[in-house]
């Protein structure tokens, strides 16, 4: 059986043996930082989004109008939309054929909105309870008519 002092003497001949040692050490200290950094963090408020409000608005008047139809009540709504709020800014056209925004300068520069354009929607979804084939036929057809949505962007489980 060999000494402290033969393991020891062993140990000290390994080559890079300070550098093991360091590269060990750091990984400790970096693992022990991680724990202690390991909070949940702060949810965070809900962002604005791009679309006003619009898909909320729409879910919930697609879920009050199902929930008149009693295999769809408490129906999940979900839509998608294209693309955001558009905005349509007034334009004046110049002599060379080009035009530009009209700008109101009065503290600031603003330009003005002439409207706002509703995004489209891109397709929506509907998960029912026990609603039957037919009374799936029928809300895919409500929703088609009720906001201009080919039946093949309508979905309802």
């Amino acid at each position: 059986m060999k000494s402290i002092y033969d393991i020891v003497t062993g140990i000290k001949s390994i080559k890079g043996l300070p550098f093991i040692l360091l590269a060990l050490a750091a990984g400790i200290v970096f693992f022990i930082l991680g724990t202690i950094n390991d909070k949940k963090p702060e949810p965070e408020p809900p962002a604005e989004t791009e679309d006003g409000g619009y898909t909320e608005e729409i879910e919930t008047r697609v879920g009050k109008l199902l929930s008149g139809i009693a295999e769809c009540a408490g129906a999940s709504v979900m839509v998608t939309l294209e693309s955001g709020i558009e905005n349509v800014w007034a334009r004046d056209e110049n002599g060379s054929g080009g035009s530009e925004y009209v700008i109101v300068k009065n503290g600031g520069e603003t330009a003005i909105p002439i409207k706002k354009l509703t995004p489209r929607i891109a397709g929506i979804a509907v998960v029912t309870k026990g609603a039957g084939t037919e009374t799936k036929l029928e809300v895919t057809r409500l929703l088609s008519a009720l906001l201009g949505l080919p039946t093949t962007k309508i979905y309802v489980w």
